[in-house]
């Protein structure tokens, strides 16, 4: 009776369907990637969840600057001050850096199904970012923009980072409702990579307001790096007679890829654009 028992108990336990936990990977699942699904989770298995349920809609949505209430004109925004769900292990970061200089807005993407999942990542990588925007367009803020957090090495002291949900790969296609665009032959560091999952318009109108927000804030200049064209550089910016220190002294908006070459988030993403901050 007892083994009989024992195996309804083991038929049990395999048939049912419990939610993956997340654990530190021992690298990264594809090598593009600053932040990716840890190899323990089967993200095709992963379920995408309903926006956070946390997110009010008020006539004063705020982020938090240096310990501080700061308006921003979007309507789904949550905070990790009115949700501690959303905070950061202080070993993730440098917290409430004194007297620190801002000169950069860091654009990524974090190849993942959605914020919810790029922040479990963070905190078993330890990692860090300021900002997500996750699947619906909802602005999450994980920390002060004071503090310095681990998002792009080399510019980490003076930048704000932003993480963009997106798995990027068309193979997870399917997991999103409504589709997400795909982009074919995206051009970055000289090469067309794709096809390519794209931002949704939610995800983009999200960055243009935080985007704003985030540089009158700190006095950031509103651009973007451009070649003699004035096209927008993708890939790293290079000396030049424009750039005489290339990336190390550019102040304004700028992706990942302007910093490494062996990144590429978020290709295909028009910044000139975002920092346009046209209507659409």
């Amino acid at each position: 009776m007892e083994s009989l028992l024992q195996l309804i108990k083991a038929l049990l336990n395999l048939f049912t369907k419990k939610k993956e936990r997340i654990t530190i990977p021992k690298r990264l699942t594809e090598e593009n990637l600053e932040i990716a699904a840890p190899e323990s989770i089967p993200v095709e298995e992963f379920e995408l969840s309903e926006p956070p349920p946390s997110v009010v809609k008020r006539a004063d949505n705020h982020i938090w600057c240096d310990g501080e209430k700061v308006l921003i004109d979007w309507n789904k925004v949550v905070t990790y001050k009115e949700d501690e769900s959303w905070t950061l292990p202080k070993k993730n970061m440098r917290p409430q850096f004194s007297d620190r200089r801002v000169d950069r807005f860091v654009v990524h993407w974090d190849g993942c199904l959605s914020s919810e999942m790029c922040h479990e990542v963070l905190k078993s990588r330890g990692l860090s970012v300021h900002f997500c925007i996750d699947n619906d367009g909802t602005i999450i803020q994980l920390m002060d923009t004071n503090s310095v957090a681990w998002h792009a090495r080399g510019v980490n002291t003076d930048s704000i980072g932003v993480e963009i949900s997106n798995a990027v790969y068309t193979k997870y296609a399917k997991k999103y409702n409504p589709r997400r665009p795909v982009w074919e032959n995206v051009e970055c560091h000289g090469k067309q990579i794709g096809p390519i999952l794209g931002f949704t318009d939610e995800q983009v109108r999200a960055l243009k307001v935080l985007t704003k927000t985030i540089c009158e804030r700190y006095k950031i200049p509103l651009q973007v790096p451009t070649n003699e064209k004035g096209e927008l550089i993708k890939g790293i910016i290079k000396a030049s007679e424009k750039y005489p220190k290339g990336w190390k002294l550019y102040k304004g908006v700028m992706a990942h890829y302007h910093l490494n070459k062996n990144k590429t988030d978020p290709a295909g993403l028009d910044l000139k654009e975002v920092v346009n901050n046209e209507e659409d």
